[in-house]
């Protein structure tokens, strides 16, 4: 990890969209953590609880929650929810400033957190999305032209991936960004190592609701009569499905111990094309799964990207692969 912070007092905030923004900040948090830095986490939701459980010692600081939520259309349900998202991007800034006031850091560590940065500290975007991809083109220049805005409100950029061969392909070029951009390389919590498999399939969800809960609901129905023995790992403490079938063994949250041992004893893995997944799942040598989100395009983008690539299919349905 190309990280050289050393004996600074340092704020990491990351995203709550799913778990996969908390999750990826663990490993910088423990490198920070080996280097004598000071480390306090900001947040909210259950990302933020997940931090505060893995790191019980470390200062903690809520934050406001964007609440995000879609069904089909990213790009249609952001701007719908636009209005609610300034508001909270400003109580976001309010917040910021009441921790640098009382906790005072030298750095800040903002994981797709536009408000939290402050003229008294350094401030560092970590992001792997740089180049919105979309298929209309005036979209993606729009989106593109509103996320650099931001970026550039920091002083510098951290993208999540390798220079060359990039995991998230041409999300992460960094050619139109004006302030200085770190590649850190891939960010993952686990160390796998494949053991034999006594789980069928494993199913891994995340992410905004209610395409969580929609996507749980159709696996559940597709895989009623699937003779296979199926791990589902729902990603969520909200209320469970009614009923799930007697081949099912259904987790909440699991923490990396498990969800490691989950992975290495599992024959094929079918879950979200959310980034952090995809960094998680590098050394996952076995069949892979993606159904990229609806409408969001970034996971369409990124399905397709690895579509064929280390044991990894893209697909829309379940019905036909197994059942």
């Amino acid at each position: 990890m190309n990280i050289d912070l050393q004996h600074q007092r340092i704020l990491i905030a990351p995203l709550h969209w799913g778990l996969g923004h908390a999750t990826r900040c663990i490993p910088i948090i423990d490198h920070l953590l080996s280097l004598q830095n000071e480390v306090a986490i900001a947040g909210d939701s259950s990302s933020f609880e997940l931090l505060k459980s893995r790191y019980p010692n470390l200062t903690a600081f809520e934050l406001p929650s964007y609440n995000v939520s879609y069904k089909n259309s990213m790009i249609i349900s952001m701007l719908l929810q636009g209005p609610k998202f300034m508001a909270t991007y400003r109580k976001e800034i309010k917040a910021t400033k009441a921790i640098v006031s009382e906790w005072k850091p030298d750095v800040i560590i903002s994981d797709n957190r536009f408000g939290v940065r402050s003229t008294d500290t350094h401030n560092i975007y970590l992001t792997h999305q740089l180049n919105i991809q979309h298929n209309n083109k005036m979209v993606a220049l729009f989106a593109n032209k509103i996320h650099r805005r931001y970026i550039h409100a920091f002083d510098e950029c951290w993208v999540p991936d390798y220079p060359d061969q990039r995991l998230s392909g041409r999300l992460s070029d960094a050619s139109d960004i004006k302030i200085e951009c770190t590649y850190i390389g891939a960010l993952t919590r686990l160390e796998l190592s494949l053991t034999h498999p006594t789980i069928d399939l494993l199913i891994l969800l995340s992410g905004p609701e209610p395409s969580r809960t929609d996507l749980e609901k159709r696996l559940v129905r597709d895989l009623n009569s699937s003779s296979q023995k199926i791990t589902l790992v729902r990603g969520t403490h909200e209320k469970r499905l009614a009923i799930y079938p007697s081949h099912f063994d259904v987790y909440d949250l699991v923490d990396e111990l498990e969800l490691t041992q989950l992975i290495n004893t599992s024959k094929q893995i079918l879950c979200r094309s959310g980034y952090s997944t995809i960094m998680d799942l590098q050394a996952y040598t076995r069949p892979k799964y993606y159904i990229p989100t609806q409408g969001q395009t970034e996971q369409e983008y990124l399905a397709k990207y690895h579509d064929g690539k280390n044991m990894t299919k893209a697909i829309g349905s379940v019905r036909d692969k197994f059942i």
